[in-house]
């Protein structure tokens, strides 16, 4: 996978790294064994999980018609409570090395992980889930976390590649980790972000799930079946376990 992190980045993170050691101490373990003990929890949860987007049906409209999903850049919006983009320009200047003048066709696409709690502040980004191929993954890392906010206060984490996890994507004050129990415990705000990178083409898109009982209209049900793309709908925000297959 290409190294797509800002060296700097990683090296400013490294600095900050001695308090992986602090937390180990406060769990009475050496560093090792502490990081050890996260990884393990990293490898059962992140290698295989899906690969999910929420959207509005509009923009799933949009996407099957334009043939690729666009960046937070080329659409205009974050679709997040942050109103101010320049924050996220400064954040992948900094993470990703890309440059405040660079074309909004080449900005990461953002994600997230199976398995993150499928409440807010995923919810409010759409009521439709959008979940993945699993070939997504050749061009995906992830954090668990906002990249965003990790920009506020120096470098916390740092963008690992989702075949690959390793204990740099967990926040550096996160200091119950070893109390997770699922992947979103072990998350900032509940969720791990993904960040896809190289573009993602709508033929990425393995099923979509409609949340709050929510039904599909006439247009986006037209346009699935013409994509052969699975739909289905359920009760709740959670879009349930990926298929395995």
């Amino acid at each position: 996978m290409p190294d797509y992190v800002n060296a700097a980045w990683v090296h400013d993170y490294e600095s900050r790294s001695f308090k992986i050691g602090i937390r180990a101490k406060e769990a009475g373990m050496s560093e090792d064994a502490y990081i050890a003990a996260i990884e393990m929890k990293l490898q059962e949860w992140v290698p295989g999980a899906e690969i999910r987007v929420r959207v509005s049906e509009a923009a799933l409209l949009g996407i099957l018609r334009d043939g690729r999903f666009k960046s937070w850049a080329e659409v205009g919006s974050t679709g997040s409570a942050m109103s101010d983009t320049a924050n996220r320009l400064h954040a992948e200047e900094r993470i990703f090395s890309i440059p405040r003048s660079a074309s909004p066709t080449v900005r990461p696409v953002y994600a997230y992980l199976e398995g993150s709690h499928e409440r807010d502040p995923l919810t409010r980004w759409g009521p439709v889930v959008l979940g993945l191929h699993v070939l997504c993954v050749e061009h995906a890392t992830f954090t668990l976390g906002d990249s965003v906010d990790a920009t506020l206060a120096g470098p916390t984490f740092v963008p690992i590649p989702v075949v690959a996890p390793d204990i740099r994507a967990v926040a550096l004050h996160k200091n119950n980790a070893l109390a997770a129990s699922v992947l979103g415990d072990l998350c900032d705000a509940g969720y791990a972000e993904v960040q896809l990178h190289e573009g993602v083409p709508a033929s990425a898109i393995r099923r979509v799930i409609y949340t709050r009982s929510q039904m599909p209209s006439e247009a986006a049900r037209a346009a699935l079946e013409a994509a052969r793309i699975q739909v289905l709908t359920t009760a709740t925000d959670d879009p349930g376990r990926s298929p395995i297959s």
